[in-house]
């Protein structure tokens, strides 16, 4: 009866750290948070790049990048916004639509953590956010 405590605890300690080890070897996948007025959504691809998209009541954000998995945490660097391709010679409407994608831009993560099959990221207002895998 001794040895079987510490081996059951070796056992629950060992499936414990497998989920973790698991979880962080395995993040490729579709991501979402879900609100009433709001919601956004990550792909992680196994070529370490991702794209996310973020709703609004009335605004929206689309971006892609690459990211660095570095023991649980995420960094994610965004390379491309929807705004990027939008120019005009009009320089009042370029500033215009600088504003625009700045203001869509402050919902992005740009660090996450992973436990458990959520992402985890610090949001508005020190809020903590998880994103569910589907």
């Amino acid at each position: 009866m001794k040895y079987f405590k510490i081996i059951l605890l070796l056992v629950i300690f060992g499936f414990f750290f497998y989920e973790n080890i698991y979880a962080q070897k395995n993040i490729e996948g579709r991501y979402k948070t879900s609100g009433y007025y709001a919601g956004s959504s990550l792909i992680i691809n196994s070529n370490k790049t991702f794209s996310y998209k973020y709703w609004g009541h009335i605004t929206s954000d689309t971006a892609a990048g690459i990211f660095v998995l570095s023991g649980d945490t995420i960094f994610l660097k965004y390379t491309f916004n929807d705004y990027d391709y939008l120019s005009t010679s009009d320089i009042s409407q370029n500033i215009e639509l600088q504003l625009a994608a700045n203001r869509a831009s402050i919902h992005r993560p740009k660090t996450l953590i992973v436990k458990r099959k959520k992402l985890y990221f610090i949001a508005e207002k020190n809020e903590k956010v998880y994103m569910n895998r589907y």
